[in-house]
């Protein structure tokens, strides 16, 4: 009769520990599938959401005006249907520097040494800079007065464990950078040797 051979104790550890280990790893690669599926989600909610509060806050602080200075709202996304979803929205004046007269006039000067042999080339360029330093000198501070940068911050989680999304552009104000082409238009008038401004319209139809 022949004999029966089995699987020692050993041989089943073994295999136990095999299979234990092959499950630890695969349930480990499916929950960071998982973890990284939902990150995906959520960063896809955020952006869409801090794209529509870009637009809002754009729209809030064109109807408010620049006047107001520093312009901070908050809230969460909970009318939209994301209740963890938290939102700030910051509006700050840029840091331009502001030239003065002097660093306009030496910028000029730089410029024309470098093309030395053309005197009256030289010489028109100084005249026109007398006249347009002054203009020249507001320029930064008028468009730093009309300009605001925008960010929107949207942060999301739970527990102490927080992620944000940060998004960010440049407003205008469109009345101010008309002045502003107003003033180089009216100091470039007065320049010696240009063109008179162009008579004003008549009303359509009228006769000559």
């Amino acid at each position: 009769m022949p004999r029966l051979r089995a699987f020692s104790l050993l041989e089943v550890m073994v295999a136990i520990a095999l299979l234990a280990v092959g499950m630890t790893v695969l349930l480990q690669v499916q929950t960071r599938s998982i973890n990284l599926a939902q990150q995906a989600r959520e960063m896809t909610v955020a952006t869409m959401l801090a794209r529509s509060k870009l637009l809002d806050c754009q729209a809030d602080l064109a109807k408010k005006g620049f006047s107001i200075g520093d312009y901070d709202e908050e809230g969460n996304f909970g009318d939209d249907g994301y209740p963890d979803f938290f939102w700030e929205c910051h509006a700050y004046k840029p840091d331009i520097p502001v030239a003065d007269t002097a660093d306009v006039q030496q910028a000029f000067s730089a410029t024309g040494n470098e093309e030395t042999g053309q005197a009256a080339e030289q010489q028109g360029a100084d005249l026109g800079m007398q006249f347009l330093a002054p203009v020249m000198s507001q320029l930064s501070s008028v468009l730093g007065d009309s300009i605001r940068e925008l960010v929107v911050i949207v942060r999301w989680g739970k527990s102490g464990e927080t992620d944000e999304l940060r998004v960010a552009t440049h407003l205008i104000d469109k009345t101010a950078v008309n002045q502003v082409a107003a003033m180089i238009q009216q100091a470039s008038s007065r320049m010696p040797g240009a063109p008179p401004p162009p008579p004003p319209r008549g009303p359509p139809g009228g006769k000559g």
